[in-house]
């Protein structure tokens, strides 16, 4: 394993660790940052665990590449800038917790491998979410205070379990090549929520509760080949409903 922690202040800044199938463990006092400004995997862990822990950002002047199987990277304050890059080795990526004060939230994962994002947290103040992947993606929990949550997912399905756009915040999901949306529950009671896929979009399970809830927004559904084809969408909202096969759509 390789640990490193500044204490009372200072920051950490990262040239190349690597801990094949261990533990990467950054703790600082300030911000955790790439040593320059450049692509070079800055934590290669390979299939193993990056815990990311800062008092004022995490790659938020020089974004970090990392490598591994598990993620997490919680910061009292300020941006979080993340570059995935997923490999066989690493498999699928859970990423435990994403989690900041008044700041944005960037996350970004290449390699062709599936992703899971436990939780993503703006936890108080104004800060957008965004995630992309070019593969299957899931996320599981992520909620803003005040600001937009963004998901993509290419070549894959892309599955929204509970998202809540706290504020002016929107909420957009979407599948690019190929791939499928199924909603759970998404909230953005004073904005927009609009969903854009190459397939269907469909409920991720045979229930009644609102799967897309907004009070003065609008509800914009785009899908190549269905909306609610499979499992009926519950919606609370003004509706933009919209699909190139719209006799097979159940909303």
């Amino acid at each position: 394993d390789i640990t490193a922690k500044t204490i009372t202040s200072g920051d950490i800044l990262v040239g190349v660790l690597t801990a094949l199938d261990d533990t990467v463990t950054l703790t600082a006092a300030g911000a955790i940052n790439d040593d320059a400004a450049d692509t070079t995997l800055d934590i290669n862990v390979g299939a193993g665990i990056i815990d990311l822990n800062a008092g004022s950002g995490i790659g938020n002047t020089a974004d970090l590449e990392l490598t591994g199987s598990t993620i997490s990277a919680d910061s009292t304050s300020d941006k979080i800038d993340l570059n995935s890059f997923a490999t066989a080795t690493t498999g699928a990526v859970t990423v435990t917790s994403l989690s900041t004060d008044s700041a944005n939230i960037s996350f970004d994962q290449t390699g062709a491998e599936e992703l899971t994002v436990n939780s993503a947290t703006i936890t108080t103040g104004a800060g957008a979410i965004s995630i992309t992947n070019d593969k299957t993606t899931t996320i599981d929990l992520a909620t803003t205070t005040d600001g937009d949550i963004s998901v993509s997912a290419d070549s894959g399905d892309l599955t929204l379990t509970s998202l809540t756009a706290g504020g002016a915040g929107n909420i957009s999901g979407t599948t690019t090549t190929s791939g499928d949306i199924f909603v759970g529950v998404l909230t953005a009671a004073a904005s927009k929520v609009t969903l854009t896929s190459v397939g269907a979009i469909n409920d991720d399970a045979a229930d009644t509760t609102t799967d897309i809830a907004v009070s003065t927004g609008t509800i914009t559904l785009v899908a190549a080949s269905g909306i609610g084809n499979s499992q009926a969408l519950e919606l609370a909202g003004q509706r933009d409903r919209k699909s190139t096969r719209l006799n097979s759509s159940h909303v």
